[in-house]
């Protein structure tokens, strides 16, 4: 009951919802089948608050910054977050990756992607690539854990990939009018999860 099935990722409530209607109140009454958002402590969530401060007063407002490298990354960190600069939190893991998305959340905090910037096509972004993401976008929507379901649904709301196209084919409409669906189809939890 607590994961998203079928080819449209819903889970097992937004199903009978469907299927029996929203107003259905029989279903409502069995125990663990309507899920609840869990609760956020309240450190965590003053401490995610404050780095969503710092990340949209550090570039003017955005909540979505595109940056080359781990050099760029860890200067981000520790000049626009605030983090101390030490092992801990500068990510030493990241040192092989070409580029990074950060994305700013008041509840989640800060949510990261690593190695994908050429897919997106962000006007904001200058590391998109065209010919590249009409090579790799497409994985966006269909590999697991490759990019965090809020930064693919930005993505996807947004138009910010034009260039995916199914494997094998030049259809690039196709994909951009399913999308979501595709997404939903290809990563189940890892689209609707968090």
């Amino acid at each position: 009951m607590i994961m998203p099935t079928g080819p449209l990722a819903l889970f097992l409530y937004e199903w009978i919802d469907l299927l029996a209607g929203a107003d259905n109140m029989e279903w409502k009454q069995c125990e663990g089948l309507y899920r609840q958002e869990p609760e956020i402590p309240e450190a965590v969530r003053e401490r995610n608050a404050g780095m969503y401060r710092n990340f949209v007063e550090g570039t003017d407002g955005r909540h979505v910054v595109y940056l080359n490298g781990y050099d760029e990354l860890k200067a981000f960190l520790t000049g626009v977050l605030k983090w101390p600069d030490d092992d801990d939190h500068m990510l030493p893991q990241m040192k092989q990756n070409r580029n990074f998305v950060l994305m700013a959340n008041p509840l989640k905090g800060i949510l990261l992607a690593r190695d994908v910037c050429e897919y997106i096509a962000d006007p904001e972004n200058p590391l998109y690539n065209k010919i590249e993401a009409e090579r790799h976008a497409f994985r966006l929507l269909s590999e697991e854990t490759l990019c965090p379901p809020d930064l693919l649904s930005y993505c996807i709301r947004n138009d910010y990939l034009p260039d995916a196209s199914y494997p094998g084919t030049e259809d690039k409409e196709l994909v951009a009018r399913n999308a979501d669906f595709i997404a939903r189809y290809f990563l189940l939890y890892y689209y609707r999860g968090d």
